[in-house]
């Protein structure tokens, strides 16, 4: 399964979720679809949403729940690894007392929702 499958898969999920009032959720999409632009359009691109806050590392999907945020890292289930930035927000967001979760599955996201939920 591709990052992009696994992603979208795990939103449908998280709205059946946001459906029944249990939480709310968006992504950070933080320069993918910058991918197609010409390299000049997305380099002055960068730059701009870089100026606007956009930060390498950020996790792909925030959850929140009554008096709780949590991250989640989406990785294919084979061969995908964090990078040394997504180690390094995975570190500090731990460190502030808020969860963060590797996601390689949709049972993994649930599970991640699961313990949010404190179920």
């Amino acid at each position: 399964m591709l990052e992009a499958a696994l992603q979208k898969a795990c939103v449908d999920l998280l709205t059946l979720h946001e459906q029944m009032g249990r939480l709310l959720f968006f992504a950070v999409p933080n320069g993918s679809h910058l991918s197609g632009s010409k390299p000049g359009v997305r380099a002055r691109k960068g730059l701009e949403l870089k100026d606007q806050g956009m930060r390498k590392g950020v996790p792909d999907l925030v959850i929140i729940l009554p008096g709780k945020t949590g991250y989640a890292e989406l990785k294919r289930p084979k061969g995908g690894v964090l990078s040394d930035e997504q180690k390094g927000w995975r570190d500090a967001l731990l460190r502030f007392g808020h969860p963060w979760k590797l996601v390689k599955s949709v049972q993994d996201m649930e599970d991640f929702v699961t313990e949010l939920r404190g179920n």
